[in-house]
């Protein structure tokens, strides 16, 4: 059971997160689903184990009865983003405060979790969405935007689009590695 749960928690992971395991995005969420044994854990433990030295990191930000949200991220592509003066003002606007102390920051993104009962609006500055289209999705309501893909897309549809092209064609392109016996950790580029 363990190398099924194994095999169905990695293709999970690169369905999901292909883009920030090419080093396309600074992060990914991906949502997996409670097993009677909590081995995913250990599963994600040793992968990162295994992708740590090429610049990975992963948490699981929100834990239910049903599933769990794992955000895989590269922490020194979110300390770019997160030293983005306006990125931080945003973000300090919602209360975040130390952004330089990363794993405060992600501490206070799982609280907002727990919090709200929702997905926080915020998660997309940490998922490497453009912070026009953050800040565009939360004053609209998730209305009126110009496109849809990975995200609802306020401005620059067309640059926007041409990232979503990316992402699907490295998702298809890592998916079909793996399943042809590639580990994750040569999918992995470092960074």
């Amino acid at each position: 059971m363990t190398t099924t749960i194994r095999a169905d928690f990695t293709e999970s992971l690169i369905t999901y997160c292909a883009a920030t395991l090419a080093g396309h995005k600074a992060g990914s969420l991906f949502c997996y689903r409670n097993h009677p044994t909590e081995r995913w854990a250990h599963i994600l433990d040793e992968l990162m184990e295994d992708l740590g030295h090429k610049g990975l990191a992963a948490r699981v930000l929100c834990r239910c009865s049903y599933a769990n949200q794992i955000y895989v991220y590269r922490p020194e592509m979110l300390r770019r983003t997160l030293d983005d003066p306006q990125v931080a003002q945003f973000l300090i606007s919602l209360g975040y405060d130390r952004l330089d102390d990363l794993d405060h920051t992600l501490s206070q993104l799982a609280a907002h979790f727990r919090d709200k009962h929702e997905f926080p609006h915020e998660l997309g500055v940490f998922l490497d969405y453009p912070l026009a289209d953050v800040r565009g999705f939360i004053a609209h309501g998730g209305q009126n935007y110009l496109a849809k893909g990975y995200w609802k897309i306020y401005d620059q549809a067309d640059r926007t689009q041409k990232r979503f092209e990316l992402f699907k064609k490295c998702s298809q392109v890592y998916l079909r590695c793996y399943r042809a016996g590639q580990p994750v950790s040569r999918l992995t580029v470092s960074a």
